[in-house]
């Protein structure tokens, strides 16, 4: 049987696209915004956005994500969160346009 697709698996892959197609940013931010309004007890959209905020240098905003990812997040989910917090921000090499 077809499962139902589930929307905040949706939103989260409809702003990693943003997060990962140059130049829109603020499309992938506005979208993890809504996503964590829309379903604030779900861990994984603090999660998103923490990754993506961390990978853009902004570490502080990225703690406040991660601190609501685990608040939200399962006991089976604690470990993977640190460590995601941990992981050093990727980074994007320049362009050889």
């Amino acid at each position: 049987p077809i499962r139902p697709l589930e929307p905040v698996a949706i939103e989260l892959l409809l702003a990693k696209t943003y997060s990962s197609w140059r130049g829109h940013d603020t499309a992938a931010l506005a979208t993890y915004d809504a996503l964590v309004a829309r379903f604030p007890e779900d861990f994984r959209g603090y999660l998103a956005k923490g990754v993506f905020l961390r990978d853009q240098g902004r570490r502080a905003d990225a703690d406040r994500m991660f601190l609501q990812a685990k608040f939200y997040a399962p006991e089976n989910r604690q470990r993977f969160i640190k460590e995601t917090a941990d992981t050093k921000p990727v980074v994007d090499l320049p362009s050889t346009d």
